[in-house]
């Protein structure tokens, strides 16, 4: 491996300057609201039972529908706390490289979309920033359900505003020629 390095080092041009530049936006984005029926069900689960289920004597496994009660119970009053989450996008740029920065876990597509229509040759999609928004599902991911959709959050079509907003932000920071 050090072989290799040293040969990409010695083929390497560097620039006696180098553009940098940032940007950053934050959007506000809905928190989704879960489904008068289940938000029901999952009130009926938790007067029953407060603490949690435990399925196994040492404590380690929690029955799983106290556990989607729980969760659908803490969307519901995140929601009412709090019913658009301030989600900050930040896009860097080195050169020719872009770093995008965005908070929770974004489903790929969005990053290979954000790649697509990006200006920089290079662009880096950087996840977990800043905060934990949780997943953020396609809107089409909505449709089929399943563990990452249930923890999302935010919106069905957060991932489509992320993608705008950093799009744009990239177009602006590469506006301006090296």
């Amino acid at each position: 491996m050090a072989e290799t390095a040293k040969k990409v080092v010695e083929k390497m041009v560097f620039k006696e300057e180098a553009v940098l530049e940032w940007k950053s936006k934050v959007l506000k984005i809905p928190v989704r609201k879960v489904d008068d029926r289940k938000l029901e069900e999952a009130g009926r689960i938790l007067k029953k039972h407060p603490e949690p289920v435990w399925i196994d004597s040492e404590h380690t496994r929690v029955d799983g529908k106290w556990y989607d009660a729980a969760l659908l119970w803490s969307m519901h009053l995140l929601r009412q706390r709090e019913p658009e989450l301030e989600y900050e996008i930040q896009v860097f740029r080195i050169g020719n490289a872009a770093f995008v920065s965005l908070p929770g876990e974004p489903f790929v597509e969005g990053g290979l979309r954000i790649k697509m229509a990006s200006p920089a040759c290079a662009t880096y999609i950087v996840h977990c920033t800043n905060q934990y928004v949780g997943y953020i599902p396609t809107a089409e991911a909505f449709k089929r359900g399943g563990h990452e959709v249930k923890w999302s959050r935010l919106v069905p079509e957060a991932l489509d505003m992320i993608v705008e907003a950093a799009v744009d932000l990239l177009k602006e920071v590469f506006s301006r020629q090296p």
